[in-house]
């Protein structure tokens, strides 16, 4: 018989399943559990995707309930708990030799929330307890309840679980063709979904707040933030905290840098950028300075690095700890030279994460930067390859830790981000863009209308009749693009390139593709609304709301 959903299987050969391990983790969060039982909770932990979320669950209620209010009980409360028919009981059923009697009191209990042996006789008397206390709950109950929600928020209803298309349409946030913000006074700006897909981070406009709610409505927390425009919004990897970056309005046209986290909410500031990050020779407390692009925070989660622009057109780029104090000023990594913009920021997965950066690439030239330890932080090392001419496209592909470069002749380079080396990869005039496959190894190159799949082996033509939006590249080794209009999906393996039609009826015309995490399915949004296909082509489901911007995945 095969193992029930959840299932995992240990080292001792014992089928653990999630309502086992669900049972032990109100124990596990305490550390009262022995070693060994521990050992079997933490591995089921480490690989399975619901059980986590229970365990942050409790963490966020202990902390909700040292915050909350200590209330001193009257007198008569503990009369007439001492004097209770059903604490009497409790009492005999102590005692040696006792037979426990169930107490009349009626309690529902769900199929799939029946308590065990042992958690019954440890729950029974808190029952007992909450019966006779229903007043005394009512008031926890709006404590806990100040905390999940904001002021004047309408909740929606609970969504199921699994992976669905949250995007924004007129003003609110949909998952699929349900609301997942159910105020009809909010005004959703910039958001962005956890990298587990579990929460969603968004900006109320209209009030100037952040909001974290859970990618099935639930736990929606808001959290007020100090004055000046949000610019960017960027997850950490375990997606337990969002970053924040901000108009700083008292640091001369600065940004400051926050962290919000799931559990506290509460924001703290973790760095302040102003002219003096430029380097000594723009320090100037006239200089503004504003973010150029999107923060990029290193796979372990340690380091976020940001790109900065002054007016008078210097660029830098920065980088911090995460867990730096409370108002610690960044340290300054790398001048860029007047003129060059920076173009792209990322850091390339490992052990020891690489931050790099190209600039000058919208100059028609190119200078590549690394660090290549920055764990060495702060006696890191910055290494620039120097300028690169003629360069029309780059791409990093973090996976490899490389950077795939093509010339205005037409040659088409790998550099190195570690070193800077750079290996001939192929030949190709008019290339616009490079998109990395998941696992590395390959890369898409479009060409004017030409789609092209590069790997070692060499150029493979999919299509010559290429059209708008960019290309995307699922898990499973599976390409969406549109070509004469129509969406097509095709699947690489073994070498050999098979093309099938997706039905984007309904969609209009495209705007975007988006792949799911795990390549189960294709969201497609167009001027008409916004559907998800299978891999093999079969529309899914679809919405006639026209997405604001690009949809993002939950699960």
């Amino acid at each position: 018989m095969p193992p029930r959903r959840g299932a995992r299987r240990h080292a001792d050969g014992d089928m653990v399943n999630c309502e086992q391990v669900q049972e032990q983790l109100s124990a596990y969060h305490d550390g009262m559990l022995d070693a060994a039982t521990a050992d079997v909770v933490r591995a089921h932990l480490a690989t399975c995707p619901r059980c986590p979320t229970i365990l942050a669950d409790y963490e966020r209620l202990d902390h909700i309930l040292a915050q909350a209010p200590r209330v001193a009980p009257g007198p008569e409360l503990r009369a007439r708990i001492f004097s209770s028919p059903e604490f009497r009981e409790i009492v005999r059923s102590q005692q040696p030799g006792a037979v426990t009697k169930t107490p009349s009191v009626p309690v529902a209990v769900s199929p799939r929330a029946r308590l065990g042996p042992q958690a019954a006789r440890v729950w029974l008397p808190v029952i007992l307890l909450i019966v006779l206390l229903g007043g005394t709950t009512a008031v926890i109950s709006k404590i806990l309840a100040s905390h999940a929600t904001g002021p004047a928020y309408a909740t929606c209803p609970t969504l199921s679980g699994g992976q669905r298309l949250a995007y924004r349409y007129g003003g609110t946030l949909y998952s699929d063709v349900a609301p997942l913000v159910c105020d009809a006074k909010a005004q959703v700006g910039l958001w962005q979904v956890s990298p587990d897909g579990r929460w969603v981070a968004y900006l109320n406009n209209r009030t100037h707040t952040l909001r974290l709610v859970r990618a099935d409505a639930t736990l929606d927390h808001q959290v007020t933030l100090s004055a000046g425009t949000v610019q960017a919004l960027v997850w950490s990897p375990d997606s337990q905290r969002v970053f924040i970056a901000q108009a700083d309005v008292g640091n001369a046209g600065g940004v400051t840098l926050s962290t919000v986290d799931t559990i506290v909410h509460q924001p703290q500031r973790v760095a302040a950028l102003n002219a003096a990050t430029l380097g000594s020779e723009n320090d100037s407390s006239t200089e503004a300075v504003t973010l150029a692009g999107q923060p990029a925070i290193s796979p372990d989660g340690q380091f976020l690095a940001v790109a900065l622009k002054g007016v008078s057109g210097a660029y830098a780029v920065a980088f911090f700890a995460t867990q730096a104090p409370t108002g610690a000023l960044p340290a300054h990594i790398a001048n860029v030279p007047s003129g060059f913009p920076i173009d792209a920021l990322g850091w390339t997965f490992g052990n020891q994460p690489i931050l790099t950066w190209m600039a000058g690439i919208t100059r028609g030239n190119a200078g590549f930067g690394n660090i290549p330890h920055v764990a060495d932080f702060p006696n890191h090392k910055v290494i620039v390859f120097g300028i690169l001419g003629d360069v029309v496209a780059a791409a990093l592909n973090p996976s490899s830790g490389q950077w795939a470069v093509a010339g205005a002749n037409g040659t088409v380079t790998a550099i190195d981000a570690a070193t800077g080396a750079q290996t001939p990869l192929a030949q190709l005039s008019g290339v616009t863009a490079f998109i990395p496959s998941p696992d590395s190894a390959q890369w898409l190159v479009t060409s004017r209308q030409a789609l092209w799949l590069l790997d070692a082996t060499g150029l493979t033509k999919i299509t010559d009749k290429l059209g708008a939006p960019t290309p995307a590249w699922s898990s499973t080794s599976r390409i969406a693009f549109v070509a004469d209009g129509k969406v097509q999906i095709v699947q690489v393996q073994s070498g050999k390139v098979t093309t099938q039609a997706a039905d984007a009826s309904g969609v209009g015309t495209v705007a975007g593709l988006a792949w799911s995490p795990n390549g189960g399915a294709l969201a497609i949004w167009g001027s008409a609304g916004v559907a998800t296909v299978a891999p093999a082509g079969q529309q899914q489901s679809f919405a006639p709301h026209l997405a604001s911007d690009a949809p993002q995945w939950t699960a």
